[in-house]
């Protein structure tokens, strides 16, 4: 972003978009055939997708509830510490 167009400079990077799952085996082998990309990390509640080079990566992530009406996804960044206090 520029400053030309009154926008902020940027303060983040993507560091990767996380899916809720109930069943991380399968999505983990279903996601890692669709992307192309190895699982670089995997525990019984996470999984990624991708290495360190793939940003942003796919996290899985293993949750117990069913998904009727909680959100599925949700994006995780990584940020630069402020120079001073910023008030979002």
């Amino acid at each position: 972003m520029t400053r030309d167009t009154g926008a902020s400079e940027p303060v983040g990077t993507l560091h990767a978009i996380v899916l809720d799952v109930n069943d991380l085996e399968s999505c983990a082998g279903f996601w890692s055939e669709v992307l192309g990309k190895e699982i670089s990390f995997k525990t019984d509640k996470y999984c990624r997708i991708g290495g360190d080079d793939d940003t942003p990566s796919l996290l899985l992530q293993k949750v117990p509830e069913q998904h009727d009406h909680k959100n599925r996804a949700h994006i995780d960044s990584i940020h630069k510490p402020p120079a001073m206090p910023v008030r979002i």
